[in-house]
């Protein structure tokens, strides 16, 4: 049987503007189980016919028959199949645009091509269909409930708390749905990447048999409230149509949907990004603390200028990406290994040079060294832990008078290939090692983490009752211990991101500081009344402004599936589960957080982010004392 063979798109020209040529699909109409027939036309996107665009999930498994293409057969999804024969007209053809049948899935070059136009595709559909899979029984109850908790969400704006209140009576109302709620979202289409990538680019959808999109949405956009309609204004001040946040944040809110390319965790969020709508940003970002200076509104300025030019360059054509690094080009040519170990590069080198993306390195195993460099995120793999640097809270490879840049890369240059590309050369420095650690902390969803247990586990005696035991910096040595555990300030931050992010202020410092001390303090004050000993006066006080519960909720989403440990020159810390005795804890200029290091031979090998807790540490004054008065040795680190 011969196989549908694909005539080429016409070739980008060597001069001038290449129109986005991409295929439409005229799906021939008939009743349910007839045999699924089609055409293929070559268009211009910009000026084709009226049509509408397919978002759906791949799937693995393969339907039993082809759908027929000019009288040649083209093999498909079975979730596909299943679409396209709902969707079928019994009298009338419909044209579609379908990704699987619309582009040749065996012609790389193609393939990257058309990646490229994906935006272009869903802002010029007249609708886009939504294929949420097969009904099933209960759905109607389930878009009902949805739709409920999209107007608690929106309409009500709630308070986080008050929020949570309204959703668990609404559950407690309806116990019977649940579990079909579950079930619903858990589908395949709700966890594919690219599903959640195209209502952005969307300008009308429809969604088959029922409309449950404002709750995804609501769910997914709900860690965006900065970004409303879509319509974002970066860090810079520009206003970037079409993009979410920045690229290392989808990165991380993305981790945990599925792509049958992996290449995509990566391609396909380059036309919903800050870097990769604007790329002039990824050259042009700095870190400062004062935005109105006069140096900065002249930056600004200078900024806004370079940005209309590369915007004017690039509506040329929309195979033109003046000022785009290759890192941000969707290269199907590439493995996977490449594709993330050139964006991990870019992410450190581009201005200002800090390293929040090696906070996205979490190993299942202990690394090897080999073909995976251990310092390169493996974004293919779903989220172990929550980033102790996603709020910006921690500056511990920063130092005031360290700027513009931070990091110091070696065989790293922003253009062209590193001399030894799977090798990070960084410099930092030492400081200390893992004398001793506890067990992976691991417990289930809305339990509150036993701190006494893992307390035990490490020392060997109860936490409570408190004693006169005292800590590196003078505090009690149980309350430490707990601070640890929700990653000091971090932990009530965490409820407040979008304050923190990026912020630098004394005052936001001072305020999530003390606020985790009175919640550590209050829930050890709530432990202590069952075993009264030493309650202290200055415990107490502390303890009356604190919250339990708010110290229940940070410690579980921080320490969850970390190991807390000690060092051998007594400093407490939460770091990953599969750090050895002997690891090092070291400062990378331009890090957020510390990073547990493997010693080897003659390298290192990266294990992962580490919040040790020291505010001389955590707050960089340790990276101002190596920088300027040399109070540790500078080493550049060899990591493979």
């Amino acid at each position: 049987m011969n196989r549908y063979h694909y005539l080429p798109l016409p070739p980008t020209a060597p001069t001038g503007v290449t129109p986005p040529f991409t295929r439409l699909l005229l799906l021939a109409p008939g009743r349910q189980q007839e045999t699924l027939a089609c055409a293929l036309t070559t268009v211009d996107i910009q000026h084709a016919p009226r049509f509408e665009a397919l978002s759906y999930s791949w799937g693995r498994e393969s339907a039993s028959q082809p759908i027929w293409c000019d009288g040649q057969p083209i093999w498909i999804k079975l979730n596909l199949d299943y679409a396209l024969r709902n969707l079928r007209l019994p009298y009338q053809a419909r044209r579609l645009w379908v990704d699987a049948l619309c582009i040749d899935q065996a012609n790389v070059d193609e393939r990257t091509r058309q990646v490229r136009y994906m935006r272009l595709i869903y802002k010029h559909a007249a609708r886009t269909i939504v294929w949420l899979g097969l009904r099933t029984h209960g759905i109607e109850e389930v878009f009902r409930l949805s739709q409920t908790i999209a107007d608690i969400k929106s309409v009500h704006s709630p308070t986080l708390d008050h929020e949570h209140e309204l959703i668990t009576e609404l559950f407690d109302a309806n116990p019977d749905i649940v579990d079909q709620l579950i079930a619903f979202f858990d589908r395949e289409y709700f966890m594919s990447l690219l599903s959640s990538i195209i209502y952005v680019n969307m300008r009308r959808t429809s969604f088959f048999a029922a409309k449950p999109h404002e709750c995804w949405n609501f769910i997914y956009m709900r860690e965006h409230p900065d970004c409303p309609d879509l319509l974002r204004v970066s860090r810079s001040g520009h206003v970037i149509e079409g993009s979410l946040c920045d690229l290392l944040s989808l990165l991380a809110t993305t981790r945990d949907f599925n792509a049958t390319d992996p290449r995509d965790k990566v391609f396909s969020l380059f036309g919903i990004c800050d870097e990769g709508l604007m790329p002039v940003l990824a050259i042009t970002s700095v870190m400062v603390k004062n935005e109105n200076s006069l140096s900065m509104r002249l930056f600004r300025r200078a900024q806004r200028g370079w940005t209309e030019f590369s915007e004017r360059i690039n509506k040329l054509g929309p195979d033109i990406d003046f000022g785009k690094n290759k890192a941000l080009k969707p290269d199907y040519s590439k493995d996977t290994i490449t594709v993330y170990r050139d964006l991990t590069r870019f992410m450190m080198r581009k201005s200002p040079r800090m390293l929040d993306v090696l906070s996205h390195v979490q190993h299942l195993d202990s690394p090897s060294g080999g073909s995976f460099p251990s310092w390169v995120p493996d974004w293919s793999q779903p989220r172990l832990a929550s980033l102790l640097s996603a709020a910006g809270c921690y500056l511990a490879g920063f130092c005031n008078g360290h700027l513009p840049y931070f990091a110091i890369l070696h065989d790293s240059p922003l253009s062209g290939p590193s001399v030894h590309p799977g090798v990070l050369q960084i410099d930092g420095y030492y400081v200390d090692r893992i004398l001793s650690f506890g067990p992976v902390m691991d417990f289930g969803i809305g339990e509150v983490p036993p701190a006494d247990a893992f307390w035990k586990q490490l020392f060997g005696t109860p936490l409570l009752p408190l004693t006169s035991l005292t800590y590196k910096n003078g505090e009690n040595m149980r309350m430490a211990f707990c601070k640890t555990l929700a990653a000091g300030c971090l932990g009530p931050a965490v409820a407040a991101i979008s304050e923190l992010f990026n912020k630098h202020e004394e005052d936001l410092r001072a305020r999530y500081t003390q606020q985790g001390h009175s919640d550590a303090a209050a829930y050890l004050m709530q432990g202590q009344a069952d075993s009264p000993s030493m309650p202290t006066t200055e415990l107490s006080q502390a303890a009356s402004s604190g919250s339990p519960e708010r110290y229940a909720r940070s410690a579980q989403v921080l320490c969850y599936n970390r190991r807390v440990y000690l060092t051998r020159n007594g400093f407490l810390g939460i770091g990953p589960k599969i750090m050895k005795e002997g690891d090092e804890v070291c400062v990378l200029f331009g890090g957020r957080v510390p990073f547990v290091l493997r010693r080897m031979q003659d390298h290192h090998l990266f294990i992962g982010e580490t919040y040790m807790h020291d505010d001389e540490i955590m707050w960089g004054r340790l990276t101002e004392g190596v920088k300027f008065r040399k109070q540790l040795p500078t080493v550049t680190f060899e990591i493979w």
